[in-house]
């Protein structure tokens, strides 16, 4: 492994320890830290099913997996404004690492909808496709 992968997996690490302070009990923070890696990692299906099914390595284990992924997802109780506040800090920590940020720019940039069926998917306008396609948001 390259010393800058060991670099950012370390520092990847070191921020789900850290949200998983925020979130208390040990069985939550295996929850995010599967949930979170699922939505970084690969693949292209970011759902709880294809991240559960790809976390857990094993397919007898699949469902399972899912339902705890899904009870983390809709039941864990943990104290959003830590989370939230936590993510704030560590988002302005990086964007000023190196200088000051004087400036705000939004992009309205969105995913566009892969598949047939995604729950969330609403048609909105993006600038990047001059149309209403379905978007994640």
């Amino acid at each position: 492994m390259h010393d800058d992968d060991e670099e950012e997996e370390r520092r990847l690490d070191d921020f789900v320890a850290r949200v998983g302070e925020c979130l208390g009990h040990a069985k939550r923070r295996a929850s995010f830290a599967m949930y979170f890696l699922g939505l970084m990692g690969e693949g292209s299906r970011k759902s709880m099913e294809p991240i559960a099914a790809r976390s857990c390595g094993d397919p007898e284990l699949a469902d399972v997996t899912h339902q705890k992924l899904g009870h983390f997802i809709t039941d864990s109780r943990w104290d959003d404004h830590a989370v939230r506040a936590l993510a704030t800090w560590e988002a302005l920590h990086a964007m000023t690492a190196q200088e000051p940020v004087v400036a705000w720019i939004f992009d309205d940039t969105g995913f566009l909808k892969q598949g047939k069926h995604s729950v969330g998917v609403q048609r909105q306008y993006t600038g990047s496709r001059l149309r209403q396609p379905n978007l994640i948001v």
